[in-house]
């Protein structure tokens, strides 16, 4: 989905998920063009015959689908495990990214949920060959008690689960530490799925920027604070588009 005009902001979802998670955060993000998409193996897309999506795979699939679009530098929101897809891109086209946003993100150790549910170990059972058919109902018991909908199709949870596990918690610190773009945090307090000890965390180490921190609003933050988040997120690209520019033009003084 391609929206308004401006400066671009890049909403990527988490695992599962769909462009639709942003419904209701892109409306109040103005003064920017909102570009979401349908990562590999969900909402309109396919998996294109692959076992597994790494984050780093992600992260190059939306470089490559960004250069389709002729888009340039931009500001990459992730939302749960897209968190860290946001930052990849951030890693590998560090020109580009002029900004990144951090909802209910991993952080630097693995969440409790993600321990619980031996996440690694239930990812490689769920690439063999039929295993989202055998699994099917402790898969979908799973993510409803981490707070996903009973809606979400099969599929998406069958992917999810294959592809969860691709995250390299050592590598993603390490990008956190690494990663100089102004980054925006956002955390709830009652998040089922990645405690709130690690958004703060992640709060401390990460780049500065705006940090969000709600008492209530769940693992969904861009849609329970929607107005709120929209609002934060639109004053921080500008910000961080007008540091790209002032950067752009000390160079160019420096260069004359």
């Amino acid at each position: 989905m391609d929206e308004g005009e401006g400066p671009v902001v890049v909403l990527v979802h988490g695992l599962p998920g769909s462009a639709r998670d942003f419904r209701y955060l892109s409306p109040h993000l103005s003064g920017c063009r909102r570009l979401r998409v349908d990562l590999p193996g969900f909402g309109g897309t396919s998996r294109q015959g692959r076992r597994v999506w790494t984050i780093e795979d992600r992260a190059a699939l939306m470089l490559a689908w960004l250069d389709e679009l002729d888009v340039d530098r931009f500001v990459a929101v992730g939302h749960s495990m897209g968190g860290p897809i946001a930052l990849a891109l951030a890693a590998l086209a560090p020109k580009r990214v002029v900004g990144v946003g951090l909802l209910a993100s991993p952080g630097l150790r693995p969440h409790q949920a993600f321990i619980r549910g031996r996440v690694v170990r239930l990812s490689r059972l769920m690439r063999l060959p039929g295993a989202a058919r055998i699994f099917a109902a402790p898969l979908r018991r799973g993510f409803t008690a981490a707070g996903f909908s009973r809606q979400t199709p099969m599929a998406d949870l069958a992917v999810a689960a294959a592809d969860a596990g691709a995250l390299d918690f050592v590598r993603h610190a390490a990008r956190i530490r690494s990663v100089t773009a102004p980054t925006l945090v956002a955390w709830a307090e009652d998040d089922r799925l990645v405690e709130p000890a690690i958004g703060a965390e992640l709060s401390a180490v990460a780049a500065a920027g705006p940090r969000l921190h709600w008492p209530t609003g769940g693992h969904n933050v861009q849609k329970t604070h929607a107005a709120a988040l929209g609002a934060a997120l639109s004053a921080f690209s500008a910000a961080c588009f007008a540091l790209a520019s002032a950067d752009d033009t000390g160079r160019a003084d420096l260069s004359g």
